[in-house]
Parts: C-alpha cells; sequence; structure tokens
C-alpha cells in the first residue's frame, strides 16, 4: 500500500503549527544544524538532504557507504530508521514545523543491498491536538524496501531560550 498525499484541506492545519517566518533550510539550520542524518555541521554524518515535490511531499536520493553496513551485502538496519526518520522530520521542516520523534515504526520489507541506489519519500499525513503523524518509504529501483510511520510533536524550549525566537 502506497502513502496517501494527504488532503489539500491540511494545509490550513499545518500553517497552524507554524514556527514563524523560518524557511526550512532556515530550520534545519538554526535548529538541526548538527543533525547525525541532516545537519550541516557534522562530518560524520549521513548529508540526506530533502527536496519539497508535488504534494506536500519530501524527497531525498541516498548512497550507502561502506561504513552504513550491517551483515556484509546489507545496510544497518538502524541506518534505515535514521534515513526514514530523518526525512519526516525534513517534510516536516517542509512545512514550516519544527518538531520531534514521539513514537517511530518502521517496516523492513526487503533486504537493504549495499549496491542499492536508493530514494526516500515522506509524507504528512494528519495533524491533532499537536501531534503530527507522518509517513515514509525507503525505495530502490521503485520497489519498497522499508516504511515507516511516526508521531512528532511540536519542539518547545524554555522561555528566553535564543533558540525558541523566531
Amino acid at each position: 500500500m502506497r502513502i496517501p498525499v494527504p488532503p489539500s484541506s491540511t494545509d490550513t492545519t499545518i500553517a497552524m503549527a507554524k514556527t514563524g517566518p523560518m524557511t526550512p533550510t532556515l530550520l534545519r539550520q538554526r535548529l538541526h544544524s548538527c543533525c547525525f542524518a541532516c545537519g550541516d555541521n557534522t562530518s560524520a554524518g549521513l548529508g540526506l538532504r530533502c527536496e519539497a515535490a508535488c504534494g506536500g511531499v519530501a524527497r531525498a536520493r541516498f548512497i550507502p557507504q561502506p561504513w552504513m553496513r550491517g551483515y556484509a551485502d546489507r545496510l544497518h538496519g538502524g541506518i534505515v530508521a535514521t534515513v526514514l526518520d530523518s526525512a519526516m522530520t525534513q517534510c516536516l521542516f517542509q512545512h514550516g514545523v519544527a518538531a520531534v520523534t514521539a513514537d517511530l515504526r518502521v517496516r523492513f520489507r526487503r533486504p537493504a543491498l549495499m549496491t542499492s541506489r536508493f530514494e526516500v519519500i515522506a509524507r504528512i499525513v494528519e495533524q491533532r491536538h499537536g501531534v503530527w503523524c507522518a509517513a515514509a518509504e525507503l525505495l530502490s529501483q521503485e520497489v519498497r524496501i522499508a516504511t515507516a510511520t511516526a508521531r512528532f510533536v511540536n519542539l518547545q524550549y524554555p522561555e528566553g531560550d535564543i533558540r525558541a525566537e523566531r
């Protein structure tokens, strides 16, 4: 089953949790710059960069590196989970939302072979009571390798913390 695209009516819901005039790039740089998966200020990371696509979708291409190995010919499952989680987080950034993962469920459907090139696609599924639900899938040549669903809660800092400024 493919991840459903949220109806356009969610655009108004999404706008309610916006962090202000921050762009997706500014959100990532200001709040997420040291992230292992997508941060700019880390030399030992995945370097994952998602781009906005039609229907509010975030997409990125991903090529495994030798240090990401689990078993000899397979990408480590923790890396797969990290890529899926990061894509969903970056999808939220693209909608102006800064949130943290509260719950993550990953389903490994096929082996993620080290020789593969991957594409990760993430979508916001719904938002209710300050909780964002997202879904993502990892594909190789249009074959689903892994899927994930997650719940995110809005990122909050104590009042006066410079990171809370908009």
